[in-house]
């Protein structure tokens, strides 16, 4: 088992796998304890109820679907009654508890499986921005000043990256028209506004100001007129939509340069984000909202 397990909770229905554990039971032995889990993001607590007049506790463990008894593994767990482990993207177990003590095991516990997918790493990724209130951009970050052609970029920051990561890439576009956001090649069409990759996935945050100025790549601003961040200036009244995308891969793509460079906007992050394998993606959708 490696101490990985899932972050999706539900009652296997594998009456075959129960009966397994509870074949060993012995009438003066304990009582089967109640299985519980919990996650939090990566994270797996699991943790069952005490039995009178244990000793110790076994926790069985196979990986699902299940495919055996001779696909069963188990950690004695001495006295304790918890257990905490790091997770892994596509780890899927079923796992259950038995108390014994000197007269023999017990009855098993219920049986759990748990499954982590990419959607559940997902949900815990999370991107976000001082920057951002409400889903609208802040006015002070509007219309940044250009100094040497630079303008300032909005904070940034992100937490529970998933352990596989080893790159990741921050893209922010906008489409001038909405329409099209869906048309099949789309996103060779959208205003690019921030591009960076070759980002350290032990880094949680890039402050205000800092976007060209990290140990990691950035490409070209709007205009493709210089390497820069663009800061949401529309100039007509009304709502004008902006998504800011912060991807988790597995490997950096190799078409790629390992340097700064204004031949790269969204267009070509996304073709290079195609051909690898994205873990996880954090999203923020906001607007530039002008009265």
């Amino acid at each position: 088992m490696n101490n990985r397990f899932t972050t999706v909770m539900r009652l296997a229905s594998l009456s075959c796998l129960i009966s397994l554990f509870a074949s060993k039971a012995i009438a003066a032995a304990p009582e089967a304890p109640i299985l519980t889990v919990s996650t939090e993001s990566l994270q797996l607590s699991i943790s069952w109820t005490a039995v009178a007049d244990a000793q110790a506790y076994t926790l069985y463990y196979a990986p699902a679907p299940y495919t055996g008894p001779e696909t069963i593994g188990n950690v004695s767990m001495l006295i304790e009654t918890s257990l905490s482990a790091q997770l892994q993207l596509g780890d899927s177990y079923l796992v259950a508890v038995a108390a014994y003590n000197a007269d023999g095991e017990g009855e098993a516990s219920n049986v759990e499986t748990f499954t982590i997918s990419a959607d559940d790493v997902s949900e815990t990724f999370s991107l976000s921005s001082a920057a951002i209130a409400n889903g609208e951009l802040l006015e002070a970050y509007k219309c940044e000043a250009k100094v040497d052609n630079i303008e300032a970029s909005i904070p940034l920051s992100w937490s529970n990256v998933p352990e596989a990561t080893t790159s990741l890439i921050i893209t922010m576009h906008h489409y001038p028209n909405p329409a099209d956001e869906t048309l099949e090649n789309g996103y060779l069409k959208a205003n690019s506004y921030l591009s960076l990759w070759g980002i350290d996935p032990l880094l949680s945050e890039i402050g205000y100001a800092e976007a060209d100025q990290g140990n990691w790549y950035i490409g070209s601003n709007k205009d493709s007129t210089a390497i820069s961040y663009t800061s949401p200036c529309s100039p007509t009244a009304g709502s004008h939509d902006y998504v800011l995308t912060l991807y988790a891969l597995a490997e950096s793509p190799a078409s790629l340069p390992n340097m700064d460079s204004i031949e790269i906007s969204y267009a070509q992050l996304i073709e290079a984000i195609t051909t690898v394998e994205v873990i996880a993606t954090a999203v923020i959708e906001f607007a530039d909202v002008n009265e």
